[in-house]
């Protein structure tokens, strides 16, 4: 599997600029940068020999360099095109829980016409009712007319890469808390991965 680069930033307060409505802002600052050549020392998916497996673990390590709080990571793989986010985590002394992505209301909408579009596509290839095929071919058109959905729906049906999976494991139930798993326990990990210093810390 090809290498990833990751972006690990922190949600943090900061003052807002005049202060008139409120006096702080939420902020994310970038707490470090993993490079292609440390991720494929970080992960044991990438080297096929030792290091971090699953969600717990790199939740672990993460609050091993960095401490309880809120946590965004994206990812940027050689050869894809843009970035994703790898994983978000609200990491306590004791566990952690990882947060499950907002959905835009817009993105839901785009959704359930994409998944109505679908059932009337399933209808037409099933009837065998001439009128009914016609209405159903107007229905359809109608709407991708309407939206302008093509495109978005051809996305919709082979979305871009999410989350952290194949290169890590996720810990069930996702959504949970859950308590972090030490690595070095079960596994072979050289120690200087886990300093501070071997990553682009900011």
């Amino acid at each position: 599997m090809k290498p990833v680069k990751l972006q690990v930033t922190k949600k943090t307060q900061v003052l807002t600029k005049f202060q008139i409505n409120h006096m702080y802002r939420s902020d994310w600052k970038q707490m470090c940068i993993i490079d292609y050549l440390q991720s494929q020392t970080l992960f044991k998916e990438l080297n096929g020999m030792s290091g971090l497996t699953k969600d717990s673990h790199f939740a672990y390590w993460i609050y091993q360099m960095f401490g309880e709080g809120e946590y965004s990571i994206n990812a940027w793989q050689k050869g894809r095109k843009g970035f994703w986010n790898f994983a978000r985590f609200i990491l306590f002394k004791d566990g952690f829980i990882r947060v499950k992505k907002k959905e835009k209301q817009e993105d839901k909408e785009k959704l359930e016409i994409a998944a109505e579009l679908r059932r009337k596509e399933r209808q037409l290839k099933k009837s065998i009712d001439q009128q009914e095929r016609e209405e159903l071919t107007h229905d359809i058109q109608d709407v991708k007319d309407d939206y302008e959905l093509t495109k978005e729906i051809a996305e919709l049906d082979n979305p871009t890469k999410s989350g952290c999976y194949p290169i890590l494991k996720s810990v069930m139930p996702i959504y949970k808390v859950h308590e972090y798993e030490d690595w070095s326990s079960t596994d072979n990990l050289s120690a200087e991965t886990t300093q501070a210093g071997h990553m682009q810390a900011w």
